[in-house]
């Protein structure tokens, strides 16, 4: 089986479009194609109707993973996403997020260490991961939404669930998905202020310069009549 034939039924593909779906339905949503739909690989997805989904999704939720497996297939078969999703921004951000690499790459050798051995790694490594993610997302869109975040965050997060979980006092108390989604988040919301802040203002330019530029002479404000001794002259 090829890997664009399983990516569909995965609990990653289908968590990076239902971003809110618990990780118990989704594997109940597995469980459902596989058992009660007979889906087995990708190409059984294209006999799947909503009403099919209906018994464990929302119908928004189905719609939207109908949405995504449409997408999937154009995309596999050379269809550009730009031009088959123009008008339509939920479908490409469903496109561009599921397709999204967090860029582990370009992390400290240190997180990638703490992260291959499960251990929690130094918040400056964090901050630097959550830089670089933005960056990257910014590739795609300045704004990307909070349910965009939520599913980058699931995705760092699976690399290694231990290494960014949150913990109080030893115990796991959350699995990190909103804490790296906020610190996302904030680095979104400062990075847009800052470039906002350093946008060049023409017309408070301009006003400046008008207000520099010297008081124009009296003889360019007014015009001087004749006096009327000339005017009755030779009369």
């Amino acid at each position: 089986m090829s890997t664009r034939m399983s990516s569909l039924l995965s609990k990653d593909f289908i968590s990076s479009v239902l971003c809110n779906l618990s990780a118990d339905n989704v594997s109940a949503l597995i469980n459902h194609l596989r058992e009660n739909t007979g889906a087995e690989v990708d190409d059984d997805l294209q006999h799947v109707a909503k009403s099919d989904l209906l018994p464990v999704l929302r119908p928004v939720q189905a719609r939207k993973l109908l949405m995504a497996r449409s997408n999937h297939c154009n995309t596999a078969r050379g269809v550009s996403p730009g031009l088959q999703n123009r008008g339509d921004p939920v479908r490409s951000n469903i496109t561009w997020v599921h397709s999204f690499q967090v860029p582990w790459s370009k992390c400290t050798l240190q997180l990638l260490k703490a992260v291959e051995e499960k251990q929690i790694p130094a918040a400056r490594d964090i901050r630097q991961l959550i830089r670089h993610t933005i960056s990257d997302i910014f590739n795609h869109t300045r704004k990307p939404t909070r349910d965009n975040l939520r599913a980058i965050a699931r995705k760092i997060i699976h690399k290694s669930p231990k290494s960014f979980a949150d913990y109080i006092n030893g115990q796991v108390v959350d699995d990190g998905t909103s804490s790296i989604m906020l610190m996302l988040e904030s680095k979104k919301e400062n990075l847009n202020r800052i470039a906002t802040h350093h946008q060049p203002k023409l017309s408070g330019q301009m006003s400046s310069v008008a207000q520099n530029m010297p008081p124009p002479s009296t003889s360019q404000q007014t015009v001087r009549k004749p006096s009327k001794s000339a005017m009755s002259y030779g009369c």
